[in-house]
This record gives structure tokens, sequence and C-alpha cells, in this order.
């Protein structure tokens, strides 16, 4: 490893929100810990998103403004390490800034928030539900067609304070709960897969820098946690392959099954038709490599792939595994979502 710089502190660029500032601080605490010697500053960058208050402005067609102007900061070298949300990341980054090792994802579930102990199957007959989100709003429609989805914006806190007075329950991410780890006078119930398939990206966090920056990029090697990479990689190859924007009622997981198998499950909402098309593969590894890739920590995931080289190959067939899958969906998609997509 490359000697490290005494005295030069590592700008890390994040938004200033307060669930992102408790992400990026995790980040740097890790790192901290890695490199006592070393002084890492948290760098909050205001972004366009962030101006985007309204309940009425749609939450999936701003995810982008969360993300260039860390990524111009970048660029101009005013920070050095950006942390984003990895569902907020475009499918082709800036040239000149690459992604750097994925650290452990958290659960990607989407939770529905009620009074009363109310799941989504429970909830009484036109129940208003809370979320911007345009795949959220999809799955809903489907699952339950007398439901009355309406946009809803601001911090957790804000979102949270509309249960139970604006809305009847309202739909976040978990991740974003959990890391915030604050009380919630709520009942939270997660909704399973099988009703609602997380985004590409959900619960997972993203490290972007100079692509010329080897220093950051030697200091951010022992973060990789190799099960949430390569579960990145096939989401990152299935939004690329699907030529999609955020504004599209798709959703993709990437997951080990018990026989270590790489596995994704992806789906596309026809919300014209209010039906569901999904498509499932999965990718069978060496059997030197199962299990220790299922494993969750970073130790285990290193004995099976201890070279770039290897490690290189393995993401190139996560990332083609998620091609696949969008492959497959684009064949059977409707019109509509083609015609919308220019394909």
């Amino acid at each position: 490893m490359a000697q490290i710089e005494r005295g030069k502190p590592i700008r890390v660029g994040a938004r200033g929100s307060q669930l992102s500032t408790v992400q990026t601080q995790s980040v740097i605490d890790k790192l901290q810990r890695l490199y006592p010697d070393i002084t890492f500053e948290f760098k909050p960058i205001s972004t366009r998103g962030d101006f985007f208050t309204s309940d009425s402005d749609k939450g999936d067609g701003i995810k982008g403004q969360f993300v260039k102007e860390i990524e111009d900061h970048l660029l101009a070298g005013t920070i050095d390490l950006g942390v984003h949300s990895a569902k907020d990341l475009a499918s082709k980054l800036p040239d000149r800034l690459v992604l750097g090792p994925a650290l452990e994802r958290a659960e990607p579930w989407d939770v529905l928030i009620s009074k009363d102990g109310l799941d989504l199957g429970s909830l009484p007959d036109g129940s208003s539900i809370g979320t911007s989100s345009i795949r959220r709003q999809a799955f809903l429609s489907v699952y339950r067609q007398d439901l009355i989805v309406e946009p809803l914006r601001g911090n957790v806190g804000t979102r949270l304070g509309k249960v139970g007075t604006k809305f009847t329950a309202i739909v976040l991410a978990k991740a974003g709960l959990t890391r915030l780890n604050e009380p919630i006078n709520f009942t939270v119930h997660d909704i399973p897969k099988d009703i609602m398939l997380p985004a590409p990206g959900q619960g997972q966090l993203a490290l972007e820098y100079r692509e010329s920056d080897e220093f950051i990029a030697e200091i951010l090697q022992p973060l990789q946690h190799l099960p949430s990479a390569l579960a990145m990689s096939a989401e990152r190859g299935f939004t690329g392959q699907m030529g999609i924007g955020c504004t599209e009622p798709i959703a993709a997981y990437c997951y080990f099954n018990p026989d270590g198998h790489l596995v994704l499950e992806a789906a596309l909402v026809d919300t014209r038709q209010g039906e569901i098309i999904k498509e499932e593969q999965s990718l069978a590894f060496g059997l030197a490599e199962t299990g220790k890739l299922s494993g969750n920590s970073i130790g285990e995931s290193k004995q099976s792939l201890n070279r770039d080289l290897s490690l290189a190959r393995y993401l190139s067939l996560a990332r083609k595994l998620g091609q696949s899958v969008a492959e497959a969906l684009l064949r059977v998609a409707p019109d509509w979502f083609l015609e919308e997509q220019g394909l």
C-alpha cells in the first residue's frame, strides 16, 4: 500500500440532510478506525434535489439532482470522496469518476408505517398512502386498487409527522429508518418482496471518487463487502441495460440464495394494464467459491477472491447477469414502455 500522507485531510462530500449525514459519518468512522493517522472531513453539499420540498414534486424524477453537485465537486477537486445512496446514481457515471468498494448492504425492503398496527392488507378501503416513488405507487396500485396514493416529500421526521394526519400510512425505505435509529411511535411493517420489490441499489451506500486518485482507491479497499458488491454490480447492470431513468416503474433485487447462487429478481409494472411482469435468473459460481461468497464478513469474502483480476471477473459476471435479466424483461415489455424508452 502507498504510504499514508500525514496531515492531508480527506474531504468527504455528501448531502447535508440528517440521513445523509448519519450515513456519511458511518463511512468516515469506518475509515478512521482503519487509518487513525489520517484526518477525514465531512463536507455537506447542497444539491438541487434538496430544494424540492413540496409534496407535489415527483420524488423519483429529481433523484439525479441529489448526485450531480457532489460529482461536480469531485471533478473540481474540492472533495476527494462522495457518498451516495446507490439507488440515486445514474447507470452511467460521468467521465473520470468511478465507484469504490461496496459496504455491506442494509436491509433493502420498503416498509409501511401506520397507526393501530395496520399492515398493507388490513388498511381500510380508500386509505391514503404517502409516497413520491413512482415504483412504490405502481406496485401499490396493482396490489390494492382502492388505495389513494399521493405524493410525500420532506425529511424522515417530516414524513412521519404526516402519519395519521394527512395520510393513513406512508411507505419508506427500511434502511433509512435503521440508520437513523430514532424511536418511532407507529407500527412498521416490512412489505414482502412478492408485493413490492425494492428499487435497484436500495439500502446500499455508494462511494465515488476520481479514477486517477490511486491513494483514495487504496484506502477504500478494506471496506469491500463482496456479496454486496456483486449484488450492486448485477443491479446496475440491469438498470444500464434497461436504459431507464429514475421515473420508471421498475424494481430489482439481487441476493445469494442458500445454495450459493447469485439470484436477480426484477419486475416491470405495466401501469396501464395493472400487471406486474417479472423475471428471475441466477448465476452459479464454482464450488470453491460457494459459501464463501455468501458469507457476511469481509474476511470470508477475501478468502475466495484474493486477486484483483478475479474480483473484476466476478463483478463482470454479476453485471452480465443483470444485463441478461433486463434483456428478458424488454422482450415482454408493453409497447408504451418501449416507446417511452425510444426502443
